[in-house]
């Protein structure tokens, strides 16, 4: 019995994952389980069973952290990242799980050499970590995509594409050459307790724990480390029943897991949004169902390669059916957020000046916003005037931010007027000297003006 209890913890996954944490680790583990087979053999020998903790099938482990978290609080880490970027619409993406990563020599390399992590593209993460390592020009026929990063999160090296066991050996072999010249990095000496405490966790719910105190407090940790929790969520309002759901104590849960359209928690929240309402505020509560809607939307964006009919009716409808008061403007804002996701500029070029009209009672920073993007991607004349109209609309509002007007000079710019935007510029710089801050983009603005270059897309990313 003490065997079979002390094996359900010491598989493979969890020994190479306590290995990495702390070495010494692995020896301790390595003497006790070698007692506890000790102590049961009498008691195996008479049932005629022999437990045998190191069957689970060898293959690579990817690690239950979040690429933030594997930054911020394993950054003293000693082995190159290997970062694993996959879709769930991408045939190629399910043959390198079931054909590739099982393969014992590969997973022995993997498992050894790196700190292997693993990340859905269509998650929140994913959207961001898109445009820091330039996966956008990657169609997602071509995915998956392999980042091998030092523990600072500095590329390596990026490939992508399906991989036979040998290609991707092969790979890994040739980043190994490249992480050499970062042996100068810190030795790696994480907080053991924290992440022994999470995989305890799932242990037990893997053992069939599924008391709902636990399984909420699962719940909470699995969003914590960015893992998909939306089963255990499920598991825990299904035991409760619909009965507590109104329940001042299930309301916090459900408001804070509603964060996915296709889950009881979304279904629970907008089938009851009136109540929702009463309980927190209509300002939180139309701002996850909001949060929901968007990251469907980003979902279906970036599963197809057209704009596609069925993806606009299915936005309409599940606007339809949110309860939103806003639902018409929201409707628009979405379709927006869809084409430019999906990287058809007519058609949301269309959708924005349909949203914003002259940008009256606008925020100005979603006019702000809006505008940069029709300088960078929208060609047609008469857009790039309304864009201007909303600049100005923006500055009235708040005259104080130069940012405005460096948008006004850009867009400027862009319509074949370099002597106007070039006073522009000054004007930005002046406000920006009178708030006492940095104008350093705005100089850069003036460098490519004079040089008659086009604006780089990355011109506002680089200034973090």
């Amino acid at each position: 019995m003490l065997k079979l209890v002390f094996s359900s913890f010491v598989t493979p996954a969890n020994m190479r994952y306590m290995n990495h944490l702390n070495p010494l680790f692995g020896k301790i583990v390595a003497f006790l389980f070698v007692l506890a087979c000790i102590l049961s053999q009498s008691a195996v020998q008479a049932q005629g069973v022999e437990e045998d903790a190191l069957t689970e099938q060898e293959s690579v482990t990817f690690y239950p952290v979040s690429v933030e978290k594997a930054f911020n609080e394993l950054k003293q880490i000693n082995k190159p990242i290997f970062l694993y970027v996959y879709t769930r619409f991408t045939p190629e993406c399910n043959r390198m799980k079931k054909t590739v990563f099982v393969q014992p020599d590969v997973a022995a390399l993997i498992n050894d050499q790196f700190f292997p992590i693993s990340l859905e593209l269509q998650s929140e993460e994913g959207m961001q970590l898109r445009n820091k390592y330039e996966l956008t020009n990657i169609g997602m026929l071509q995915y998956p995509v392999y980042l091998f990063l030092n523990p600072n999160g500095e590329l390596l090296y990026k490939d992508n594409g399906f991989k036979t066991p040998a290609d991707l050996m092969v790979l890994a072999n040739k980043v190994l050459g490249l992480a050499e010249q970062h042996e100068d990095e810190v030795k790696f000496e994480p907080a053991v307790t924290e992440y022994k405490e999470f995989f305890d966790y799932l242990q037990q719910y893997r053992n069939g724990n599924k008391q709902p105190d636990f399984l909420r407090g699962l719940a909470y940790k699995m969003r914590e480390y960015n893992e998909l929790y939306q089963v255990v969520v499920d598991d825990y309002l299904t035991i409760t029943g619909p009965q507590n759901y109104l329940n001042p104590s299930e309301s916090r849960f459900i408001l804070d897991f509603a964060d996915n359209v296709h889950s009881m928690a979304y279904s629970i929240l907008t089938t009851n949004r009136n109540f929702f309402v009463s309980q927190f505020s209509k300002a939180e509560v139309d701002k996850t169902i909001e949060k929901a809607i968007r990251q469907f939307v980003v979902s279906l964006a970036n599963a197809g390669n057209t704009v596609s009919a069925p993806d606009l009716k299915q936005i309409s409808e599940k606007i339809r059916l949110s309860g939103l008061s806003n639902a018409g403007v929201c409707e628009i804002s979405m379709k927006m957020l869809y084409y430019e996701k999906a990287e058809k500029w007519d058609e949301y070029a269309n959708a924005a000046v349909a949203f914003l009209g002259t940008g009256k009672e606008q925020q100005p920073e979603l006019l702000d916003n809006i505008a940069w993007n029709f300088m960078q991607q929208v060609a047609q004349p008469e857009m790039l005037q309304k864009a201007q109209l909303w600049m100005q609309e923006a500055i009235n509002q708040k005259p104080a931010n130069f940012k405005y007007r460096e948008t006004c000079a850009a867009l400027l710019y862009k319509v074949g007027k370099p002597d106007k935007a070039m006073k522009e510029t000054e004007k930005a710089i002046e406000v920006a000297r009178q708030q006492g801050v940095d104008y350093s983009t705005t100089l850069k603005l003036q460098e490519f003006i004079r040089k008659s270059k086009p604006i780089p897309a990355d011109f506002r990313e680089s200034e973090d």
